[in-house]
């Protein structure tokens, strides 16, 4: 009996006996299996949850218990506790007559010790289907996860929160600005205009000079990118399985076709890294029923689990992650989007790159392009844009020690680090660059991952001036949010990092609404015309800001082709300064939403590529 005790029956003999798989199967993956058995076995499809969890209450000689027969007593489920339920793997069950009766989908006696120093009475464990659990939570706890994923950044950080577009002092300076630049231009009509177009030609060159420096930086990094990758390699392949740690995966899915959900599936299945150390979450929002029909048609592998998100307002992408988040099991998460393909070593380099730094580093933002970039001019045009962001000026921004904006998906994040800066501002329509920023406020920085993912680009200009839109007003937002307290940003960011701010998130929408005006002036002077108040040299200020911005921006284009070898895309680069000028209209979209419309979130459509599933 004492042998018994001290050597209780092995799971995968347990699993044997009840039926859950045959012997020759359990040798045969016994072998490859590290860590858990049960876990590899259960990740890999070869028994189910449900087999799993009954072999495991077999084994520690615990009843087993079905949710959807015996559901718990909902009177003992406190709602402010969810995240420790969440982390335990437990919810309260049913009351004893000595004590308390908890269903668990890991039974262990450090966990029932813990749960009797919690609770100050015995403690009796039931075993139950992480499932079962899930399900649960998702029922019971819908009103709490949503209204903890819009309102855990604003308990946190109060004022970097974008539900208010300006504050109540914001609004007076605004005002008062304006009815002292209409004074001056109705008192002093000439010398106010001549202030105006001088400082906006200053600006506009400024942030040009800004835009080299990075073109310059950018290379630098590039190149000692290049020397590190060996070095990476090799720490990636000195990487065990065992020793990995579980990873998450949020992908937040709205209005998908079947199709695109399973390539998803397909290239997430397809990613080096062991499935029984993967936590995948398909987020899908309640009422978007055609999505959720078509997932579980599809039948995910165990693991991916798909969470429901109750509709509530703000209706947006982070909302959806920051009920994920409550959820998720791993040390590093990872988020994609639907059509995402991300280079398969991935989420394993990251793992290399967070374990050679120190806590402080927050997040790894991989390299974006697009698998259709051949599809039409406009799709070159745009993955040109792309590559000279993640390539040159991403990498420029990491190495003159400014605060990286996200890009939008295939940001790695260190969750401790994501928890304490409070999620997801649930209101932003470009929550990734504003959480880039809000760690940098927070003292964590951001380093580029040498590793790329591919994305479907709007092919129709439609598709793309609706996301441009969104990406500016977000970005405005951002940029208005920071600045409700200049001088504490000024402080935590430091002068360089303050001003790499005010470039890189607060300068863009202001250049692209300037430079239709440079155009304008300088198609007029081509002409001889010389507009009426205009002196000689103003007009030669905004010829030389016009040929400058068109310079600049087709220098980044060229480098980007170079550095990516697409020769063929010759159109494409002669087209790219007019490219340029629809970011004017989408800024001016994006200020007139902003206005009327702030947290209207943009749907880019999937799968309509003719390149999709090549």
């Amino acid at each position: 009996m004492e042998a018994a005790a001290l050597h209780p029956p092995r799971l995968g003999d347990i699993l044997v006996a009840q039926g859950a798989l045959t012997r020759s199967t359990l040798e045969d993956y016994a072998l490859r299996a590290h860590g858990r058995i049960g876990d590899f076995l259960k990740a890999h499809g070869l028994i189910s949850a449900r087999a799993l969890a009954r072999g495991i209450a077999t084994q520690q000689h615990l009843p087993f218990i079905d949710f959807e027969r015996f559901p718990p007593d909902q009177s003992l489920f406190q709602p402010n506790h969810l995240n420790h339920y969440i982390q335990q793997h437990y919810v309260p069950y049913a009351r004893a007559r000595d004590g308390l009766i908890v269903a668990t989908s890991e039974p262990s006696a450090p966990l029932q010790s813990l749960l009797q120093q919690r609770y100050g009475m015995s403690v009796k464990l039931l075993a139950t289907a992480p499932h079962d659990l899930n399900r649960y939570f998702a029922s019971v706890a819908a009103t709490t996860t949503t209204r903890r994923a819009q309102l855990s950044l604003r308990r946190r950080y109060r004022h970097l929160v974008a539900d208010r577009i300006l504050l109540p002092t914001q609004w007076r300076g605004f005002f008062a600005l304006l009815a002292m630049l209409l004074l001056l231009i109705c008192c002093f009509p000439e010398s106010a205009w001549l202030v105006l177009l001088t400082g906006s030609n200053l600006f506009y060159l400024l942030s040009l000079q800004m835009k080299l420096q990075l073109y310059k930086h950018g290379h630098i990094a590039l190149r000692q990118q290049h020397a590190a990758l060996p070095a990476l390699r090799a720490s990636v392949a000195a990487l065990r399985d065992e020793e990995l740690p579980i990873y998450s995966i949020l992908v937040p899915l709205y209005m998908e076709s079947p199709e695109v959900m399973a390539r998803l599936i397909s290239n997430l299945s397809a990613l080096d890294y062991p499935p029984e150390k993967l936590d995948i979450k398909l987020i899908c929002e309640e009422d978007d029923h055609a999505t959720l029909r078509g997932l579980k048609a599809l039948r995910p592998p165990p693991t991916m689990q798909i969470i429901p998100v109750s509709p509530s307002h703000p209706r947006t992408k982070p909302k959806a992650c920051n009920v994920a988040l409550q959820q998720i099991r791993g040390e590093f998460l990872v988020i994609f989007d639907a059509e995402d393909a991300p280079a398969t070593d991935q989420l394993k380099r990251a793992v290399a790159m967070f374990r050679a730094a120190d806590s402080k580093l927050a997040c790894l933002q991989a390299a974006l392009n697009y698998y259709n970039r051949d599809e039409n001019l406009l799709t070159q045009l745009f993955a040109i844009e792309y590559s000279g962001l993640f390539r040159l000026s991403l990498p420029a921004l990491q190495r003159m020690r400014m605060p990286i904006p996200l890009g939008g998906t295939s940001n790695h994040l260190r969750v401790s680090a994501l928890t304490e800066a409070g999620g997801w501002d649930a209101f932003n329509v470009t929550e990734d660059a504003d959480l880039g920023i809000r760690l940098a406020y927070l003292g964590y920085y951001t380093k580029v991952l040498p590793s790329l993912t591919l994305e479907e680009a709007p092919i129709s200009l439609g598709a793309w001036m609706r996301q441009r839109t969104r990406w500016i007003k977000g970005y405005i937002q951002t940029w208005l949010v920071y600045m409700r307290q200049p001088a504490e940003l000024k402080k935590r960011l430091g002068s360089i990092g303050y001003y790499g701010f005010q470039f890189f998130v607060g300068a863009p929408a202001l250049t692209f609404l300037l430079a239709p005006f440079f155009w304008a002036i300088y198609l007029c002077s081509l002409t001889g015309y010389r507009m009426s108040g205009f002196s000689l040299t103003l007009q030669m200020l905004c010829i030389i800001s016009f040929l400058s911005g068109v310079v600049s921006n087709w220098i980044f284009a060229k480098a980007t082709l170079r550095i990516e070898r697409w020769q063929h895309m010759r159109l494409a680069l002669l087209m790219y300064p007019l490219y340029w000028l629809l970011h004017s209209i989408a800024a001016a979209r994006a200020l007139w939403q902003l206005a009327f419309n702030p947290h209207y979130w943009g749907k880019t459509r999937h799968g309509v590529s003719r390149y999709f599933g090549n």
